[in-house]
């Protein structure tokens, strides 16, 4: 889908993606965050993090 550059950090989560140009910070805790421009799935804990899109491959 594009170039996709994923920080994490224990308290904070940035992740930028070029198709939507999306900024998300989020806190301890769990999030779900989709999008129109392509269904995308975060689901953010303490220290781990889980990545799914159902267009296109994630780096």
């Amino acid at each position: 889908v594009g170039n996709l550059v994923l920080a994490a950090a224990v308290g904070n989560i940035v992740l930028t993606a070029a198709v939507g140009s999306l900024v998300y910070a989020a806190a301890v805790g769990n999030l779900v965050l989709a999008t129109a421009v392509g269904n995308l799935v975060y689901i953010a804990a303490v220290g781990n993090i889980v990545l799914a899109a159902a267009v296109g491959n994630l780096v």
